[in-house]
């Protein structure tokens, strides 16, 4: 019984370990997803945008690099790029 309860201990850590995996997969992609929007963003409008608006894309491509955090970076993108 006793090696039973060590099994099923097991298989419930392997499983929090495979979810916490997941989560943080799906964290990367998603970021991964904002960095190449901003790439495409900027490569398509490198010729249409000023100087500043330019800046603006690179600080939030900085932004997204450093400290990601989905619904705050989602949020932080949707209010910079309403003043490009």
């Amino acid at each position: 019984m006793d090696e039973l309860y060590k099994m099923l201990c097991d298989l419930e850590a392997d499983l929090t370990t495979s979810q916490d995996i997941i989560e943080s997969l799906k964290l990367e992609a998603s970021k991964l997803f904002t960095l190449y929007s901003l790439d495409i963003l900027d490569s398509k409008l490198k010729n249409t945008l000023s100087k500043k608006q330019l800046e603006k894309i690179k600080d939030l491509k900085q932004y997204f690099d450093i400290e990601y955090i989905p619904k705050e970076a989602d949020q932080k993108i949707l209010n910079e790029l309403k003043f490009i």
